[in-house]
Formats: structure tokens, sequence, C-alpha cells
């Protein structure tokens, strides 16, 4: 895929836009009191992309400062909190 600042694989680029409507579908539901929980199918991908990316995740910034969340915690509330986003937290 040619992209304005790159050039990457389709997959990598599906995985990206994946993750990012994944996130964002959270942030929609979270700001109008909607179910937030997602498929875990879809978390488990999402965080599949992510995880090896964690600790360059926050000097992208494109997300805000991961929020620390237990390691046993349920894998959306950990995928969430990478991103800069507290799920424990009722909204």
């Amino acid at each position: 895929m040619h992209l304005s600042t790159d050039v990457v694989q389709a997959g990598e680029y599906l995985a990206e836009q994946t993750s990012d409507i994944t996130i964002h579908t959270w942030d929609l539901a979270r700001a109008t009191g909607s179910d937030e929980h997602l498929p875990d199918e879809l978390v488990d991908a999402v965080w599949t992309h992510f995880e090896p990316q964690i600790q360059s995740l926050a000097a992208t910034g494109l997300y805000a400062a991961p929020v620390q969340v237990d390691d046993d915690a349920p894998l959306q509330v950990r995928l969430l909190a990478v991103t800069g986003r507290d799920a424990r937290v009722p909204a």
C-alpha cells in the first residue's frame, strides 16, 4: 500500500485500520453511554497487533501515556490501557 508517508504491506495496513476503528468504537461507546464491550475475537486480534509495539506506542504521540493496570486485568482493559484509556473507571 502506498500511503502519503510510507509504503506498507496490505496486511499491516488492515491491522492498523482495524486497531484504530476498534479503539475508537470503544471511545464512542464510552462517550454515548452505550455498551463498551468489544467482541473477544476482535480484542484478541488487536492485542496481537499492539503487543509487540507496547513499549513504543506512547512515543509515537498517537496515544496518551499508558494507564497502569494489573497484568491479570481483562484483555480489553489492558488493550485500552496501552492506548491511554482507563476502562476500569465508569463513564
